[in-house]
């Protein structure tokens, strides 16, 4: 069975990922995920995109930041974690196996991203709408601030 629009968040200071109903349940201080598609049986997550797979664009973070949230989702050391562009001309899909060195490398990158947010000084672009530190990263904090102020 796949599981579509799946909101997951992330306790950066343990690592535990728990499943919500909305991505705004998910609390403040977690990171939020929104997994396209994944398979609960098969351990695996997909990502949709519609660009060009042929894109500069580095996707590596995000396949990562979705395989860790799922594996720690399901409890599992492994999980397939892809990208499936959809074209008119059908589906086209890349996807790499994470294991559970994969997994812990991604975890000490939560951790770090937690560290250093409250003293990043990150550069606002048209990406952050896709970046898995959004919701700790104090340019974002700010603009949310300003946009309920």
């Amino acid at each position: 069975m796949l599981h579509c629009e799946t909101p997951i968040g992330i306790d950066p200071t343990n690592g535990t990922a728990r499943q919500y109903d909305t991505k705004d349940d998910i609390p403040d201080d977690h990171v939020a995920v929104v997994v396209d598609v994944h398979s609960r049986e098969a351990a695996a997550v997909y990502d949709w995109k519609t660009g060009s797979q042929f894109s500069s664009f580095s996707y590596a973070p995000q396949v990562k930041l979705n395989g860790y949230a799922v594996a720690a989702l399901l409890g599992v050391e492994d999980v397939e974690s892809g990208l499936a562009y959809v074209s008119a001309h059908g589906i086209t899909a890349k996807s790499w196996l994470l294991d559970a060195f994969d997994l812990a490398r991604q975890r000490q990158q939560l951790r770090l991203w937690a560290a250093q947010a409250p003293t990043a000084e990150p550069t606002p672009c048209a990406a952050c709408k896709w970046c898995p530190a959004r919701a700790i990263c104090p340019a974002m904090v700010d603009k949310e601030a300003k946009w309920t102020a």
